[in-house]
C-alpha cells in the first residue's frame, strides 16, 4: 500500500487548521480546535507554532486567528481573479438598480466561497464575509453553482456538503426541479441558516460551458413578501447581466 510522505500529511493538517480558522468568526482555542479537527493537542501546538512563526496566524489571549500574511495572500488572489475583475462593475450596477446586496461566489470542492460582496444601501443584515467557506447545498448561489453540473457530480457534491456542514438545513430536490432551474436560468431560495433572508442567483460559465461562479442578489424575506422587490423583474435583469458577462472574452477564457 502506498503511503503519503510525511510532508504531505503535515501540509494536509496545515490546510485543515487554516480552513477551520477562516470558517470561524472568533479566535479559537487549542482545545476547541483539537476536538473538532481530531489532531492531538501536542501535535496541534507544534503546527500552530510553525504557522505563527511565519505570520500566517496570530495568537491573542491564548486563542488563534488568521494573520496578516494570510490576509495578504487572500487579497492578492482576489485581485488576480479574472472572474471578479470582469463581474465587479456589473455587480455594482445590479446593487444600484435592485436595492439588493450583490455577492459573487465560486465553488471550492464541496463548499462555496464568497469572493466579493456589496451590501445594499441601508441593508439591515450583515452579508457573508469575503473568503468565508459556506455550505454548497444551501442558498440560491449554491444551487446556481450546482444545477449545471453533471448529475452524478452534483449528487456527490451535495452529499459531501451535507456531511461537512451538518448543521445547515437541506431540502431534497427532484430531477424535475433541477431541470426547471436550468430551463429558467436562475433560482430563488431563502438564505440558510437564516430564514429572514431570500435571494436570487444565476451562474457564470467558462468557455466549456461549466459554471465557474454565481452572482447572488439578497434581501430580507419580508421585503420580497411585501412587494418591495419584484423577483421576475430582478431575475430578468440578472439574466441580462450574466448573459453579457458570459459573452466577454475575459470570462470565457477562465480555465
Amino acid at each position: 500500500m502506498k503511503t503519503e510522505p510525511s510532508s504531505v500529511l503535515v501540509l494536509g493538517k496545515f490546510a485543515k487548521i487554516l480552513d477551520y480558522l477562516t470558517g470561524n468568526n472568533v479566535a479559537m482555542s487549542v482545545s476547541a480546535m483539537s476536538r473538532t479537527l481530531g489532531i492531538p493537542r501536542a501535535t496541534l501546538y507544534r503546527l500552530l507554532e510553525s504557522l505563527q512563526a511565519q505570520d500566517i496566524i496570530v495568537q491573542r489571549g491564548g486563542r488563534y486567528e488568521i494573520g496578516l500574511r494570510m490576509l495578504t495572500w487572500g487579497a492578492r488572489a482576489l485581485d488576480a481573479s479574472s472572474v471578479r475583475q470582469v463581474v465587479y462593475p456589473y455587480m455594482q450596477a445590479l446593487k444600484q438598480e435592485t436595492g439588493l446586496t450583490a455577492s459573487l461566489y465560486i465553488r471550492s470542492g464541496d463548499s462555496r466561497i464568497c469572493i466579493e460582496s456589496m451590501p445594499a444601501e441601508g441593508a439591515t443584515f450583515a452579508p457573508w464575509r469575503v473568503g468565508e467557506q459556506l455550505a454548497l447545498h444551501a442558498c440560491a448561489s449554491g444551487t446556481a453553482l450546482l444545477a449545471w453540473l453533471p448529475d452524478d457530480l452534483r449528487k456527490q457534491l451535495l452529499a459531501a456538503s451535507r456531511q461537512r456542514f451538518g448543521t445547515v438545513p437541506f431540502t431534497e430536490r427532484t430531477d424535475d426541479w433541477w431541470n426547471e432551474i436550468r430551463k429558467q436560468g436562475w433560482v430563488m431560495l431563502g438564505s440558510q441558516p437564516s430564514s429572514e433572508l431570500a435571494g436570487l442567483a444565476a451562474p457564470i460559465f467558462d468557455r466549456a460551458g461549466a459554471p465557474v461562479a454565481a452572482i447572488a442578489l439578497c434581501g430580507t424575506a419580508r421585503g420580497f413578501a411585501n412587494g418591495d422587490f419584484d423577483p421576475p423583474k430582478i431575475a430578468q435583469r440578472l439574466l441580462e447581466v450574466t448573459s453579457q458577462i458570459n459573452e466577454t472574452t475575459e470570462c470565457r477564457q477562465v480555465a
